[in-house]
Parts: structure tokens; sequence; C-alpha cells
């Protein structure tokens, strides 16, 4: 995280005598030195630092000699500027604050050595974790970002018992956590599902240094670029993947976003949401869309007499993998960032890019320093 050290550490009421303060900058320095953070501090703060350098170890004279090699260079460049989850290191507080662009700590929080290890990015499954962790090393790459890097540790939260565990992170403060889920919504009207909102709400009730994001659409596989998809598919699915592509072209790009792409959108599916409901009358204009410039789809559709949505086979999309983001992933380990960066289309990916930038600004650590 891009953690800021305050002017208050340069005031006369900081006591450089006191080992717990000392102790306390230590750790935040060494988080800085092997980059699992990115520490920042003013030119006034600098400068007491550098009074009082021979009162730190090794590793903190040296990110000391960084920032002074900073100093010089100006103002910050613009991808740090615009960062908005920021922790501002104050000792003159004694509990954890929200602000708009991120959360002033307590200095003594830090006493404990534990609380400088890198974020956490909380998903619902480790895969969603892995391949969300590509969408910040891309936006890095797009933006043409240097001298710093994504310090992320992942884990899945077990599917809806992310909640559970989500709660048990916020109690025991012992993680900064960015929790990422699907959103679940059926259309763009449509509100987060129960997993979603429960974590929505949690974060929202607590002032620990957290945030949670939902997908921009209905799920994980939703946000992933069609190039990505396009390379990562099993043979076997790339016909359906195809007729996919071609329907959304037909429906317009936000379907794209409220598909399913693992189990494919049912006729009766449709049938079985409330009449009059937002999700349905969307969904209907979709259907009503696609057969007008589908014959064959109409066809289908208008003989469809199933009596349940599980039993229906009248498919208005196709599935394509139920797990297509493990087959994407797959694809992303075999290719370096790099290359699969080249596959992104910026104006049609940008909601992957913009992901990757929450990610990045939760997650960002400076390169690591050698001794």
């Amino acid at each position: 995280m891009y953690i800021q050290l305050e002017d208050t550490l340069a005031d006369a009421s900081f006591n450089f005598d006191d080992l717990d303060n000392l102790h306390a900058l230590e750790n935040i320095f060494s988080a800085g030195f092997s980059g699992d953070h990115l520490v920042r501090c003013s030119k006034k703060v600098l400068l007491i630092l550098e009074e009082n350098r021979n009162r730190f170890g090794s590793r903190t004279q040296r990110v000391i000699e960084k920032l002074k090699a900073l100093s010089f260079q100006g103002m910050a460049p613009d991808f740090l500027r615009g960062v908005m989850s920021k922790i501002y290191i104050n000792h003159t507080v004694s509990t954890v604050t929200k602000l708009d662009d991120g959360w002033r700590v307590p200095l003594n929080i830090f006493y404990d050595n534990s609380l400088v290890v890198r974020p956490l990015l909380l998903c619902e499954d480790l895969t969603d974790a892995e391949v969300l962790e590509y969408a910040a090393k891309h936006y890095v790459l797009v933006n043409k970002i240097r001298g710093c890097k994504i310090s992320v540790r992942l884990e899945g939260g077990g599917g809806s018992c992310i909640t559970d565990r989500l709660d048990y992170i916020l109690r025991a403060q012992r993680d900064f956590v960015l929790c990422i889920t699907d959103s679940d919504k059926l259309s763009p009207s449509d509100n987060l599902d129960d997993t979603a909102g429960k974590c929505a709400n949690l974060i929202k009730s607590s002032n620990w240094v957290a945030r949670y994001l939902p997908t921009p659409g209905r799920e994980l596989e939703n946000l992933i670029p069609w190039r990505f998809i396009d390379q990562a598919l099993n043979v076997d699915c790339t016909r359906r993947w195809e007729v996919i592509k071609r329907l959304c072209n037909i429906a317009g790009s936000s379907v794209a976003d409220y598909i399913d792409i693992k189990e494919g959108v049912r006729n009766r599916w449709v049938l079985e949401m409330p009449d009059g409901s937002p999700n349905r009358m969307y969904w209907e204009a979709i259907i009503d869309l696609l057969k007008e410039k589908d014959p064959q789809l109409q066809a289908l559709l208008d003989k469809c007499n199933h009596s349940s949505k599980d039993a229906c086979e009248c498919y208005v999309f196709p599935n394509v993998a139920k797990r297509t983001a493990d087959q994407v992933l797959g694809w992303l380990k075999i290719n370096t960032p790099h290359k699969s960066a080249e596959s992104l289309e910026r104006r049609l990916d940008d909601d992957w890019v913009n992901i990757g930038r929450e990610i990045f600004d939760f997650c960002c650590g400076d390169d690591k320093i050698r001794l």
C-alpha cells in the first residue's frame, strides 16, 4: 500500500528517544525496503529522519537515502498522486479513521510487525484472485508505470462463505484487505446479490483499512477481455463462444456484462422472473431483438414449452464452460504479462484496466532495495 508519513512526525511532540516509536518506524521502513509497501514522506519529515538516521538500522537508512533521491525529482508522478487507498501515518491519533483517499492510522499499530506484510486480496475463490492480479499487472504495463510494482497476498474466501472470512479479518484487524466479489447482477438496474451486499455492508460499517469492490458486471468471467477467452478456451468450447460473441454484437455491448458465460442463459430462466420486474423487462427486450435478427433462434424460443428453468434446453445464449476462468488463468500463466497485455483493446477492455487500477491503488509496493 501507499504509506505516507504525515508531518506530525517532524513536530517537537514526536520523541525519537522513544524505542516504541523507533521500532514502529523501523517496521514501516522495512516494508518499504522489501517492497511490500510503498513508503513516502514530505521534505519536512525527511529532514528529521536524516537528522536521526543513526538511530536506525541499515535497511531504514537505505530507504531514507531513496526518499532523499526521490525528493530531488520533485512532484510525485501522476499515477501516485491519484492513488485513492493511502495510509497516512500519524503519531497523535489513537484510532483508524476513514478519509476520502484512504485512512489515517496511528503509528503505534505498527509496533507489531505483522501489520506490515503485503495487503490481502480476498475473492470468492483463489482462481478469481489470481486472475484479478493480472488485471493489476496489465494496468501497470498499459500505463508504463516504473519504480513500483504489485505487492499482494491472494486468498479465496470459499464462495458465499467469504462473508464469514471477511468479518473475521475486519474484527481481528491483522490484515489490510481489498475484497472483490461477483456482483451477480442480472441486469444494469439490478442490485448486488446477498453475498456482495453483505461484503459491502461489512466494510462500510468498519473503520479498518479495507475496501470492497463488486465486479462491474455479473461475474468475473464477464470482466475478462474477449481476446483472452479467444486464446484460452479449449477447442470444444470455441464454437459456443463464437455464438455468444455474435449474439452480443447483435444485442448490444451491455448484454455481455450480464450473460452467464459458465451456465448459459435459458429462455425459461427469463420467463420465471417476476412479471414487470426490471430484470425481466431487460431480458425480454434483448430476446425480442435477437429473435428479430436471428430466425433460427426465434424458432427455437417460440416452441419452448419446458416447465422449469432447470429442464429448459432452449438457450438464448449458450454456455461456454464452467471453468472458463481456470482456462483463462492457465493461458495467462504460460504467457508473460507483457505478452498477454498485447491482446488488450483499450476501449473495449476499460473495465479490466480500471479494476486493475483499483487493485494497484490498494496493493502497490516499491521496487525492492538492495543493501
